[in-house]
């Protein structure tokens, strides 16, 4: 679920949705039933996220990896040193406690995305092939800019992205 951006969020350089747990289905990917905590789901090569990313003009700093999600680890993503992170979420499975394992992994708290909260919500709706692509890609650009410079130039919110 990635929000890879690192200036990928390069959020246009680098940014990954994160996920702690496995609960997301992708028609044809292979899901884990349980990660380590030492590990993250994160959007990876294929699929709606990345190509989202790559519309939005960011770019996926776990493009490298194979399928549409790929488990990485926190070292992954420091290493990656994203600019921003796109979180994704669902009503079951929502932002704030991924938000938290960001905030409260010795690793990653040390990140600059991390310390300045530079996040981008993305509804798992509008992050799985579908009719919200391109509304969400179009928010997710407003929502960089917004993160990176303060601005509101752009404001549609036409697909559910914070």
């Amino acid at each position: 679920m990635e929000i890879p951006w690192r200036k990928d969020l390069e959020l246009g350089e680098g940014t990954s949705t994160l996920e702690q747990g496995a609960r997301t289905w992708e028609k044809g990917s292979q899901m884990p039933t349980h990660l380590p905590p030492t590990q993250v789901f994160v959007g990876s090569s294929g699929g709606a996220p990345h190509l989202i990313m790559t519309e939005t003009g960011l770019t996926n700093v776990f493009a490298d990896r194979p399928g549409s999600w790929h488990c990485v680890t926190a070292a992954d993503i420091v290493q990656a040193d994203p600019d921003v992170m796109i979180i994704g979420y669902y009503r079951d499975d929502p932002a704030f406690p991924k938000i938290d394992y960001l905030h409260n992994n010795s690793l990653l708290c040390k990140m600059n995305a991390v310390i300045h909260a530079d996040y981008i919500g993305v509804p798992f709706s509008a992050s799985t092939l579908g009719p919200r692509n391109g509304a969400a890609t179009v928010d997710i650009a407003g929502a960089v800019i917004h993160v990176r410079t303060g601005e509101n130039t752009i404001n549609l919110g036409q697909s559910g992205v914070d």
